[in-house]
């Protein structure tokens, strides 16, 4: 297997997954809101993801407009329907969680939340600082302009380690197969409601996870998905940056 280099990094990969692993068999305990967090309730709202097809695309910038509460909410409770999975998960402790920096949607707080599917609420996490923080996570000009003018940087936030020991190599996997498939709906759901999206891997995980307010555990942001109206005068930023190479 070193003779080949990409098998190679990939053993490597899977080792240091391995030795950063909790040595307990067990779980870790599931994320839950710090101490007087009060969810905000969303209004009922639905809109089916096949609507999306026609209209999903990439784009590379948003009209810092703003949008309604229940365009949100139709949005969040499509796209962060319960995904078939083949890993088992402890009850109470679904496989991801949907979180996400919110801004220009009135009568929601602008800040970092956690997506409560259950209850159909979103769970405050960081006050208005939050953007900011998200802005600076970004590894690329091109995330970081749209964090600033997108109504919401949503990130399927999961834990890579916790199940390393019981399940092998088939547990992080899959986790960021699941993440894959829930920005997918993010970005179907958002071409339903009207919206434009950009789905993300550009952006520093750790740094991401404290501009969501998820504390030091195990749940990080898995991919980024940027949410809002468009605006036809932005192109790729990064564009005018390949014509001078």
């Amino acid at each position: 297997m070193a003779a080949v280099p990409e098998l190679a990094e990939a053993a490597s990969l899977h080792a240091a997954i391995r030795a950063a692993a909790p040595g307990s068999k067990g779980w870790l305990p599931a994320w839950s809101p710090g101490p007087g967090a009060l969810p905000h309730a969303l209004p009922s709202a639905g809109l089916r993801l096949a609507d999306g097809f026609a209209g999903r695309r990439t784009v590379y910038g948003y009209r810092p407009a703003p949008v309604p509460e229940h365009t949100l909410a139709a949005l969040l409770a499509a796209a962060a329907a319960p995904l078939p999975t083949d890993t088992p998960d402890r009850k109470g402790s679904p496989a991801l969680q949907l979180a996400g920096v919110v801004q220009r949607v009135p009568t929601v707080a602008t800040g970092a939340h956690v997506y409560d599917p259950v209850g159909h609420a979103l769970v405050p996490t960081r006050p208005a600082d939050a953007v900011r923080a998200m802005i600076g996570a970004a590894k690329s000009p091109m995330l970081a302009d749209e964090c600033r003018t997108a109504t919401a940087t949503l990130a399927p936030c999961g834990d890579l380690r916790t199940g390393i020991e019981r399940f092998g190599d088939r547990w992080y996997r899959t986790r960021n197969i699941e993440a894959g498939a829930l920005a997918q709906r993010i970005a179907l759901a958002a071409a339903a409601a009207g919206l434009e999206s950009h789905v993300h891997c550009d952006f520093d995980p750790d740094h991401a996870a404290a501009a969501l307010g998820l504390g030091p555990g195990a749940l990080k942001p898995l991919v980024v998905v940027t949410v809002g109206p468009g605006s036809p005068r932005h192109s790729d930023p990064q564009l005018p940056l390949r014509g001078l190479a």
